[in-house]
């Protein structure tokens, strides 16, 4: 993706793929999960590819602190829909099934992203990292 992507562009990604995780959870008709977990599952694939170590340390402490929050609730969702008895069901469809792992690895995915904020706005881990380049001398 671009260097161009702007804080608020991947806010909004993150506010679309929240309210698609919302909407899965909600909804019982398989149909109607089919759909939104493919939506879903694309909005994740968006977010996680842009989202990188590099615009996470461009960001301020204050959309660090943000984009954490929704991130972490985004994966409690995830993790909620990914257990949910209509996903299982689904699960077992080939043409979804492939879906559904995708949406589990994703979720992974999103976890490490999370990981990725908490540590580098972590002025403790940055000093670190810096002390230990410093010390192999790179």
């Amino acid at each position: 993706m671009s260097n161009a992507i702007t804080f608020d562009e991947i806010e909004r990604k993150t506010e679309k793929t929240l309210g698609y995780a919302f909407l899965a959870k909600a909804t019982t008709n398989l149909a109607v999960v089919a759909y939104r977990l493919i939506e879903l599952s694309n909005g994740l694939d968006r977010l996680v590819t842009i989202v990188t170590p590099e615009k996470i340390q461009a960001m301020t402490p204050e959309q660090c602190e943000s984009l954490t929050i929704q991130l972490q609730q985004l994966h409690r969702l995830l993790v909620s829909v990914g257990k949910s008895d209509e996903i299982v069901t689904l699960s077992q469809v080939p043409v979804l099934g492939k879906c559904v792992e995708n949406l589990r690895g994703r979720s992974v995915d999103l976890s490490d992203v999370i990981d990725d904020f908490v540590l580098l706005s972590n002025p403790g881990f940055q000093r670190l990292m810096s002390d230990c380049s410093t010390a192999i001398g790179l």
